[in-house]
């Protein structure tokens, strides 16, 4: 959705995104044996670049210096807890060292919505869609929660990652991680 014209598509920034235990791992993980640089500090469990986590959920809140908050035009961010000074150097950084490059970050359209994501360099998302039943499994499994909250919890990431997609303007190619097991090759072509 929000396809641009491929003729502008010189120098992509590739986020991998989804509600976690979607399948952002596998994504980002083809992506990198394909070549894409996704990171220097890759968690390899995950397979999501530390450096750049870091950064986005970095919980700074700048409410106690006011000159800082209101001198960046992107405040909200800044509010949200992400280190937007840091984060524009660091993007400046990889766009200096990489025509494309990319990175996975569970839920950032929730963090960063549509003003964070466009400091990034022709930002092209991959959200990542799974079966609510298999997200709360995920996590039941692997963080310990409780079923009945897991499903909850998955069922409110899935929705609130598909509602703000379509309002973001930037160029998404949804997967379905069900279908991805499927076909792999078509949707690494996609």
């Amino acid at each position: 959705i929000n396809t641009p014209d491929r003729r502008t598509n010189t120098n992509p920034t590739i986020i991998v995104s989804g509600p976690a235990r979607s399948g952002t791992s596998h994504v980002a993980a083809a992506l990198h044996a394909a070549g894409l640089w996704m990171g220097d500090s890759i968690n390899q469990t995950v397979f999501e670049d530390m450096e750049m986590a870091g950064v986005i959920e970095a919980r700074r809140l700048f409410l106690g210096r006011p000159a800082v908050l209101w001198a960046d035009a992107f405040h909200r961010l800044a509010l949200r807890g992400v280190d937007v000074p840091l984060l524009r150097r660091l993007i400046a950084g990889r766009n200096a060292r990489f025509s494309t490059w990319g990175f996975k970050r569970p839920n950032i359209t929730q963090i960063l919505k549509s003003d964070g994501l466009h400091l990034f360099r022709e930002p092209r998302l991959i959200m990542m869609i799974r079966d609510p039943l298999a997200v709360a499994e995920r996590a039941s499994i692997a963080e310990g929660h409780e079923m009945g909250r897991a499903l909850d919890d998955a069922r409110r990431a899935t929705a609130s990652n598909l509602k703000i997609v379509g309002k973001l303007g930037v160029p998404t190619l949804l997967i379905s991680y069900e279908r991805l097991k499927d076909n792999q090759q078509h949707a690494l072509e996609e």
